[in-house]
């Protein structure tokens, strides 16, 4: 089973920009790190400053492999000289996954569009009321 992994981090006021920038710099090395699966960056809505990475690796051991390689070549130290405290760090086993609503609807749509398009000429798919897609007759 997977790792899911947050990791918080509280940016000086107005450092916020420098804390994501970095870890868009070395997101492509990260993902290419033993176990890791996926990586977001997180802005909090409300505080800026409030960056979170949310993480998935193979096991736990992978994230922690890699936080100490990172640590090893100063990254942790140039994170933690920009925030006003430790990263905050939390490991979570997965209880559920499922998508809702809006996200079941907007793939099947685009596929048919793109499909509508390539097969019906001048057709296109257009959305019906209440979702689903149907093809508009020229």
């Amino acid at each position: 089973m997977s790792t899911l992994v947050t990791n918080e981090l509280f940016a000086q006021p107005g450092r916020g920009d420098d804390v994501a920038n970095l870890l868009l710099e070395i997101l492509g090395e990260s993902l290419q790190h033993d176990g890791c699966q996926t990586i977001r960056i997180l802005r909090d809505q409300d505080d800026p400053d409030h960056v979170t990475g949310l993480t998935q690796w193979t096991e736990r051991h992978n994230f922690e492999d890699y936080l100490a390689r990172r640590t090893e070549r100063g990254f942790t130290d140039t994170f933690e000289a920009m925030l006003t405290r430790p990263f905050v760090i939390h490991y979570y086993d997965e209880a559920y996954f499922g998508e809702g609503i809006v996200a079941r609807q907007s793939a099947q749509p685009s596929e048919y569009v793109t499909s509508a398009k390539r097969h019906q000429g001048d057709r296109a798919g257009q959305l019906r009321p209440g979702g689903g897609a149907q093809a508009a007759v020229a």
